[in-house]
């Protein structure tokens, strides 16, 4: 059993089909706490329309003192640096590493192939999409070669190495 000792923000990210989902709802169900919303990248896309509106939801909830994880792509730098700008210390930023051959193999809705194949997709992050590099993760976990559950454990250990997190007794 976990306990929530210091809010955070936490953003998982990554290329489609790199685990982020998968890993948010192992995440959910290990540290089982009410003060942490959940949110995936499909339920942003329903909500917001401009990344500055899911910064003030994110606010929103800061004020009440919950803590946040969020799967999504977030492809951009300038998003990136704008949660460490409106987050700080509070903000933590997980990259997930894969290759896209492995995402392309996971993915069984065919985005990756149908997006190679059509002369109209040119935004899907990983086959023609731009996904920007960064010099600002704070923290790397390769689910090419790591389980769900080895990730999930990883991002535990760091929670708990930051304060974020303790274990009850």
């Amino acid at each position: 059993m976990f306990e929530i000792k210091k809010p955070f923000v936490m953003f998982i990210y990554g290329p489609p089909s790199s685990g982020k989902s998968s890993l948010a709802d192992s995440l959910r169900k290990k540290l089982n706490d009410l003060n942490i919303v959940f949110k995936d990248e499909r339920d942003i896309v329903k909500i917001f329309d401009n990344y500055t509106s899911l910064i003030d939801m994110i606010k929103s909830y800061r004020k009440s003192d919950l803590s946040l994880i969020i799967s999504t792509t977030l492809p951009y730098e300038s998003e990136r640096l704008l949660n460490i700008e409106n987050f700080g210390d509070d903000y933590i930023q997980v990259l997930l590493d894969c290759p896209s051959f492995e995402c392309e193999r996971r993915d069984v809705d065919g985005s990756y192939k149908k997006a190679r194949f059509e002369k109209n997709s040119n935004t899907f992050i990983g086959t023609n999409g731009k996904f920007e590099n960064s010099n600002l993760d704070r923290f790397l976990v390769n689910t090419e070669y790591l389980s769900i559950d080895q990730s999930t454990d990883i991002i535990i250990s760091y929670l708990i190495y930051h304060g974020f997190v303790d274990t009850k007794k």
